[in-house]
């Protein structure tokens, strides 16, 4: 793995492609553009009920433990760590972004395998893959940002199946008729200002909806960026980026309830707001993802938030006033991220939907593929800059893993 990236190109064109990387990651990991002015019509939403989420009362004394299970560093993955990913597949192998387009495949303790396609814009070619979606157990899905192209695979990822063009999106899952879930700003007339999408298997929008009124403003993009899991009871759950809400939807598209929690260090963030720099503006916590715990179905969720002893960097103010970023992309992406935000991880009890407990992780991680692991970039040992993957899990209060709980009465 290779620690040095110089940008090319002139002064203008690094800002933009700094400005592009940044707005990717910290919405989680994927660009969004508005468009122009665009004209929305209300759509009915069904009326759904609001819970509150509240700590559990089942398990007192569970916490969130985290271990490293791998430090990417090796040269035999020529990784691209200035646009950083890591995919999961349906199999427990994964996907690490390389330069050219290309993707290595890992096995299941990290260990590399081999190459996964070519840079190109042809059957079985990448440009910028960053998504793996899961198709059942014996296929998946990997949608290429640059291309907006998403090929299907089958277990074995030797030859691409077919491959769709679609809209740019933040999060998608497979439903159970082939058709695809996506969430994110979708700029068309009959789609734009709504979270939630439905693609069939041909590739053509059905439908839009997720809100009674259609949300269009500078900061669409990132208001709409919801995250998308299934639970292990079959629940669809939809986590809201800007305050702590998870909508509970069943299979057929039908909102059951809406659950809401309050913790201190999630406060409410006006849906206009947008960001510039996390260097010169404390940045505000957002949700960036759900996944679930492999063993026991908790599912868990991620956020980025401010860094505890963050602080403005008066270095990176230029003398008009523009926000400079760091000329290197991987200090961008490693040192610069860390130095500003924290990561939090909270688990909850997919039957009760009660918080089991909670960590802050130091520095800025990203969830892999709705799994129990996130990563993030370190400076390894050596000195060179890897990958380090994390596992998080959930244990009661003599470290013993925290049993599933069955059933669905909690939801229903």
């Amino acid at each position: 793995m290779r620690s040095g990236n110089n940008v090319q190109g002139n002064r203008a064109s690094s800002a933009r492609i700094r400005a592009r990387r940044w707005s990717a990651i910290r919405g989680a990991c994927t660009l969004f553009s508005l468009l122009g002015a665009l004209h929305v019509a209300e759509a009915k939403q069904a009326p759904s009920s609001v819970s509150r989420i509240v700590a559990s009362r089942a398990c007192d004394g569970c916490r969130v433990v985290v271990r490293e299970v791998a430090l990417l560093s090796d040269d035999t993955f020529d990784t691209d760590l200035s646009n950083a990913r890591v995919m999961r597949t349906p199999s427990g192998e994964y996907l690490v972004g390389g330069r050219r387009g290309v993707l290595g495949v890992f096995d299941s303790t990290f260990r590399f395998r081999r190459q996964l396609g070519r840079s190109g814009a042809g059957p079985g070619e990448f440009r910028l893959p960053t998504q793996v979606i899961p198709k059942g157990r014996d296929s998946l899905a990997v949608f290429d940002w640059a291309l907006r192209r998403l090929t299907l695979y089958g277990a074995d990822l030797n030859a691409p199946a077919r491959s769709l063009v679609l809209p740019e999106f933040r999060d998608a899952i497979f439903l159970r008729n082939g058709e695809l879930l996506l969430s994110g700003l979708i700029t068309t007339a009959s789609a734009a200002g709504f979270p939630l999408h439905v693609v069939t298997s041909s590739g053509t929008l059905s439908r839009s909806f997720g809100t009674a009124v259609p949300r269009v403003h500078r900061n669409s993009g990132r208001v709409l960026a919801k995250s998308i899991v299934r639970s292990q009871q079959g629940r669809i759950l939809v986590g809201n980026p800007y305050r702590y809400e998870i909508e509970v939807w069943s299979e057929d598209l039908r909102l059951a309830r809406t659950l809401s929690r309050e913790v201190a260090w999630f406060p409410p963030t006006d849906e206009t707001y947008a960001m510039s720099s996390p260097g010169q503006e404390r940045p505000s916590t957002m949700l960036v993802g759900l996944g679930l715990d492999d063993r026991n179905g908790n599912v868990l969720a991620t956020f980025h938030t401010a860094a505890s002893d963050w602080s403005a960097d008066q270095k990176l103010k230029g003398k008009t006033g523009e926000v400079r970023w760091p000329s290197d992309p991987n200090e961008a992406i490693g040192v610069y991220l860390n130095r500003y935000f924290d990561t939090m991880v909270e688990a909850l009890d997919p039957v009760a939907m009660t918080a089991l407990a909670s960590t802050r992780l130091k520095g800025f991680f990203i969830p892999i593929s709705k799994s129990p692991f996130l990563y993030t970039l370190r400076e390894a040992s050596d000195g060179t800059l890897a990958l380090r993957i994390i596992h998080v899990d959930v244990v009661d209060r003599h470290g013993a893993p925290y049993p599933r709980a069955q059933g669905l009465n909690g939801l229903d």
